[in-house]
């Protein structure tokens, strides 16, 4: 899924990936056994959007709210990322 926000200097491109695998977990895993792998870590969705707001907590709000019967899975992601990127432009102009 890719979502993409254009202002008059700027193209902000979002890609989203549900099978994203880390460059740490890609460097240690090796090709015997289960030796190397522990606990597998959870990974939060707005990590997964790479993305600083926080997306559960977003989607979460939206259930509460009872803006709609149903919502989709992209919709708090979406929302994280036009909040995120508004703050940042906001940020940008204060100095």
């Amino acid at each position: 899924i890719i979502y993409w926000f254009s202002t008059n200097h700027k193209v902000i491109i979002i890609y989203l990936c549900s099978n994203r695998k880390t460059i740490s977990s890609l460097a240690t895993m090796s090709g015997k056994g289960k030796g190397g792998r522990g606990e597998k870590k959870s990974t939060t969705s707005s990590a997964k959007a790479g993305l600083q707001f926080p997306v559960g907590r977003i989607g979460r709000y939206l259930r509460q709210g009872k803006y709609a019967s149903r919502m989709g899975a992209g919709a708090p992601v979406y929302l994280a990322a036009v909040l995120e990127y508004l703050c940042a432009e906001i940020l940008e102009l204060a100095g």
